[in-house]
């Protein structure tokens, strides 16, 4: 894949006098645009998705829109296409994709630039992500109107025939719009027969049809054609357990075989329509969430006692935006024999860990502050009702409450493991009873002004923050894993680093 740039230029008729002055002729017709993120291909099983530009680039005249409006019109009346629309990101819908696609005005790119005012939502993922490969019996884990995401386009998942591009600098912004203002923005009827400001978009992607197209092509290696064409989805999970997996001193341990496991788990993984991803409430929320449980629990229990039967697994899953592609490589080796390690069953070095061998499956989703932090959970089973009660028993928050959420699953890892082995006992923490309270899921303005984050710079940290509620939610869970773990209550003293929780360091 090349890199994105794009380029303004003047389509002008120009008599070179000699080569000396070339350099300069080119410098006042073309201005380079740096400040700015491309739309990029990718591909599954079956088709291709997502935006490339024509190989050398897509070539189109400028037309400024302040409104649907002004699109409008030129798609009705433009006679000098192609043509490339330049829209506040508030106007990215797939209303808009789909009629720019279809237009008889030819439209060869877009450019999206910030909105004026704040934006109220925008979202490029599905109304129900990840809908097929969720569970799929009653009760239905997504709802009927309007999907857990109900903000989301869907335009994530589309095959967009032009390419798109984001701008952040403002100053470009106002250069393209003086541009257009100068020499497009009159007599529509007459464009063609004079010299009109044009952007010049280039992102071609080598990537086409679908994964196996695409990598049989890469996988034909030769002198005369060294190009890559695309690469896999895919990254690492990252896990850790709370006790050793193995007894005895370092030169003569022995793997502990009979252990069950309480898994703790967490996405790591975020995307974007365009090529820059941000993350705040997802994935980040969760992942501070299980990073501060680990190290509470280890607080609370050093070592193991001899009495406790019970490991606790701690698991970042990476690529569960596409597919739980992280949560279903781990089950998948797991279901082999293959995890922790590609070791025979019976090797003298670490245990193998089965999804028979897993207890309970506990999972932080999106926890940005909200009206309570929900325990979902899919089956009205009554050991979950027991621990959801712990839960919220365990709860230090006299602002945010536990609510139990039976018969209901939003879209999470916890998914993967009950299509695999539906004797699993799961559930789901997250800030949304029936809809994401995020109205930026995975898109670019997943920020930290999303979710309301404030850096206190050691200053105190009170009732009601960010902060003081993730720390909260790790409290509650640690507390409450302590308990299925010794059998017995927690009497210590131990509690969350509310600095450790307020790193700004995880929002950069």
């Amino acid at each position: 894949m090349s890199k994105s740039h794009f380029a303004i230029y003047l389509v002008q008729l120009l008599l070179v006098v000699g080569p000396s002055d070339a350099d300069r002729i080119k410098d006042t017709m073309y201005m380079k645009i740096s400040g700015s993120v491309a739309c990029y291909r990718r591909m599954n099983a079956t088709h291709q998705i997502g935006c490339s530009s024509a190989r050398g680039g897509s070539v189109g005249v400028v037309h400024y829109c302040d409104s649907a409006t002004d699109l409008d019109f030129i798609l009705k009346n433009g006679s000098a296409g192609p043509y490339i629309p330049v829209l506040p990101i508030s106007l990215l819908s797939a209303e808009t994709v789909s009629k720019l696609s279809s237009s008889k005005v030819k439209i060869s790119g877009l450019l999206l630039h910030a909105n004026s005012e704040n934006l109220l939502q925008m979202s490029h993922e599905n109304q129900c992500p990840n809908d097929i490969f969720n569970v799929q019996q009653a009760p239905k884990t997504c709802p009927d109107s309007g999907g857990w995401n109900p903000w989301g386009t869907g335009l994530l998942y589309a095959d967009v025939p032009f390419p798109m591009f984001y701008m952040h600098n403002d100053s470009e912004v106002s250069a393209i719009r003086h541009c257009f203002q100068a020499f497009n923005n009159h007599s529509f009827a007459t464009q063609a027969a004079r010299s009109l400001c044009s952007l010049e978009l280039n992102a071609f992607m080598y990537g086409t049809t679908n994964t196996q197209t695409c990598i049989r092509r890469s996988n034909v290696v030769t002198n005369l054609n060294p190009v890559k064409f695309c690469d896999p989805l895919g990254d690492s999970n990252v896990w850790g357990a709370l006790f050793p997996l193995v007894t005895g001193e370092e030169n003569d341990s022995q793997p502990i075989r009979d252990a069950k496991y309480i898994v703790v788990a967490a996405r790591l993984d975020t995307t974007s329509l365009f090529e820059e991803t941000a993350g705040a409430e997802s994935p980040i929320t969760g992942a501070v969430a299980l990073l501060t449980v680990a190290k509470l629990l280890k607080e609370m229990l050093p070592a193991a006692a001899a009495s406790v039967q019970t490991n606790v697994l701690f698991i970042l899953f990476n690529g569960e935006t596409y597919d739980y592609i992280g949560s279903q490589r781990l089950l998948y080796d797991m279901e082999r024999g293959h995890f922790p390690t590609d070791l025979p069953p019976n090797n003298p070095i670490l245990p193998t860990i089965y999804p028979e061998n897993v207890t309970l499956f506990i999972e932080l989703s999106q926890l940005g502050v909200g009206e309570a932090t929900y325990a979902h959970y899919l089956s009205a089973d009554a050991w979950l009702g027991k621990f959801a009660a712990n839960l919220t028993r365990n709860n230090p928050s006299t602002v945010v409450p536990l609510k139990p959420t039976p018969d209901s699953l939003p879209p999470s890892s916890l998914h993967t493991f009950i299509r695999g082995n539906t004797s699993i006992r799961g559930l789901v923490l997250a800030n949304h009873q029936t809809a994401y309270q995020n109205r930026f899921y995975n898109s670019l303005f997943d920020n930290s002004s999303n979710i309301g984050y404030r850096y206190y710079n050691g200053s105190e940290i009170g009732a009601g923050t960010l902060q003081r509620h993730i720390a909260d939610v790790a409290t509650m869970v640690a507390k409450s894993v302590f308990e299925e773990v010794t059998g017995q209550a927690y009497q210590g003293g131990a509690s969350p680093s509310l600095l450790l929780v307020s790193d700004r360091d995880w929002l950069e």
